[in-house]
């Protein structure tokens, strides 16, 4: 993919019909409001992503005159044949990542001492990051929610996962039969593994210094004994074998 541009948009209520000769992610980021592109039409609002085809018409506005809505967007020629033919609508994930991704662009794209590769890299992890929502769907937000709590603190040993699933607004048994049903194991499973592959990063070439003792507190077991276990049950040797190995 090329790159063409990207910006920020005002705070606004209204935005004229217009097309492009190049495709066009919109992140809406403030505001709500309804949006048409070509025969479609959607509401709009913080986090949605509108994905709008080269030549597609398309127009923006908020709910009335007082109410003013703000977007990012990125224009691009998509020689990778990354996306279909057709406008598209998606919601940003819970961690704001494409967000991030394109408010990083906007203070590289700008600044001319910024690599270019950079910006590129940037903009077709964002575009390739879509197009894998739309081909392989989306998670269900229960799961994002509860994968992104692992995630930021499996190395803490007092981190519980059923604690992270009591602060949610739902059902424990909800919670794990959604997030089984999307990830093909159970939160506590899920734990353990994003532990022991932290360790296996840690035994590799990540933690060479570190005795096992420091590689089974760093990756959130009190029992150098039970991590020992654990490892050897997933991976099928023991930490130090495995070390040697490498």
């Amino acid at each position: 993919m090329q790159l063409l541009g990207t910006n920020i948009s005002g705070l606004i209520s209204h935005c004229n019909l217009h097309q492009h000769p190049c495709w066009e992610i919109i992140l809406n980021v403030a505001g709500e409001g309804t949006e048409k592109v070509g025969s479609l039409e959607k509401r709009f609002f913080p986090g949605s992503i509108t994905l709008c085809p080269p030549n597609i018409p398309h127009v923006k506005n908020a709910e009335d005159a007082s109410v003013k809505w703000q977007d990012i967007y990125l224009k691009f020629d998509d020689e990778a044949k990354l996306f279909p033919c057709e406008p598209r609508w998606l919601e940003d994930d819970a961690n704001h990542t494409v967000e991030t991704i394109f408010r990083l662009l906007q203070g590289l794209y700008y600044d001319p001492a910024a690599p270019r590769h950079a910006v590129d890299s940037l903009a077709e992890a964002a575009c390739t990051l879509i197009a894998h929502w739309i081909t392989d769907g989306r998670k269900d937000k229960i799961t994002e929610q509860i994968k992104n709590e692992i995630i930021q603190h499996f190395s803490n040993p007092e981190f519980s996962v059923m604690d992270a699933m009591q602060g949610m607004n739902y059902c424990p048994d909800h919670i794990r039969r959604v997030f089984r049903k999307d990830m093909g194991m159970t939160p506590t499973t899920f734990l353990m593994h994003t532990r022991l592959a932290h360790a296996r990063q840690l035994l590799g070439t990540g933690g060479a210094s570190y005795s096992i003792r420091e590689i089974s507190d760093l990756s959130g077991f009190y029992d150098p004994e039970y991590f020992c276990k654990c490892f050897h049950q997933l991976y099928g040797c023991s930490p130090r074998d495995y070390r040697n190995r490498k």
